[in-house]
């Protein structure tokens, strides 16, 4: 008999954000002349972080430049959303500014240096709403560059160290957030953190698998139970505060992660996934019906060539019990190309 862990999300309120409903400005100045104009992607979801394909976007380009300066107005933003600054070189396109979000009222300069292939390019903000795009700047740069020499994910009896370099780039991402505390609206703070936290949680969520993979392939009985053992016992996947629901639902990763947890969680328990408990596991995870039904929408999306048989009749229930319009609206596409 297969039981079913039911996992409880907890649902707080939205921390109070500082300007919802208004316009975003950029300035962009680039340190190099280009022939082809920057652009912004705007994210309407963030379905994308596992391929921007999967995304609902629209781009925007500048509506005025001078020389190396360009200016971007993007009007009447009902709340915060990702975007990324790109531009086409030939045929490869060149993310200058990759998925950072922007909140209402934001009133930025960006300057960038494209003089060479670096990336990231190096990057410097200001203006209403900056604390934001330089603290994330940072954080990446620091974890870039972070030379510390630390455990590795596995030794060779399979044994999980927890001092390895992805709980390393939690602990440099949360100091420096932190730093940055003060001239960050609440929900930004929120944002950023859970949107760290669950990277670097994805990254050792897809080690486990791939070695927990290997071994039930080379048919190594005592090698997974050691394994599913570390995950359980070692690998620490929680939140200590509870986050708001919405910024969960709003989060570029949190959704992923949640689905990834949830898959490997059945994996590590039943060696064989099977894709309709998962499915209906992932339906009673959490009641709330925005973060739910981004995780089907991932979940059928992700898996749909390991599905098989089940993706036309789970993709057909989801159609018909999901809440959220966007949801519903990217299935329905789905059910009719399909």
């Amino acid at each position: 008999m297969i039981i079913i862990q039911t996992l409880i999300t907890e649902t707080v309120a939205l921390p109070p954000h500082p300007h919802y409903g208004g316009s975003v400005a950029f300035e962009v100045i680039l340190s190099k002349v280009v022939q082809a104009m920057p652009y912004l992607t705007i994210y309407q979801d963030s379905f994308y972080a596992d391929g921007p394909d999967l995304a609902s976007s629209y781009t925007i380009c500048p509506f005025a430049s001078t020389g190396n300066s360009f200016l971007f107005e993007i009007p009447n933003q009902d709340g915060p959303k990702y975007f990324s600054l790109a531009i086409k070189e030939g045929k490869v396109i060149r993310y200058l500014i990759p998925n950072y979000h922007f909140e209402p009222g934001d009133d930025i300069i960006m300057k960038v240096d494209n003089n060479d292939d670096q990336i990231p390019c190096r990057l410097d903000f200001s203006g209403t709403g900056a604390a934001k795009y330089q603290c994330l700047t940072e954080i990446r740069n620091r974890i870039l560059l972070d030379e510390v020499r630390v455990a590795p994910l596995f030794n060779v009896v399979h044994v999980y160290n927890t001092n390895n370099r992805n709980i390393r780039n939690i602990h440099l991402a949360l100091t420096l957030l932190k730093k940055y505390k003060s001239e960050l609206s609440a929900y930004s703070f929120e944002l950023l953190k859970v949107d760290i936290m669950t990277a670097e949680w994805r990254v050792l969520i897809a080690n486990f698998k791939q070695k927990i993979t290997a071994v039930l392939k080379s048919d190594d009985t005592y090698a997974y139970l050691h394994l599913c053992n570390e995950y359980r016992s070692k690998l620490k996947l929680d939140f200590e505060m509870p986050v708001s629901a919405v910024i969960k639902h709003n989060s570029l990763v949190y959704p992923h992660f949640m689905v990834d947890k949830i898959v490997f969680g059945y994996l590590k328990k039943y060696v064989k996934l099977n894709f309709v408990k998962i499915y209906y596991l992932i339906y009673i995870t959490t009641d709330h019906h925005d973060l739910r039904d981004k995780m089907i929408v991932i979940f059928l999306m992700k898996y749909k060539a390991e599905m098989k048989g089940h993706y036309n009749s789970l993709l057909k229930h989801a159609v018909t019990h999901l809440k959220n319009k966007k949801c519903m609206d990217k299935l329905t596409g789905i059910l009719l190309t399909h």
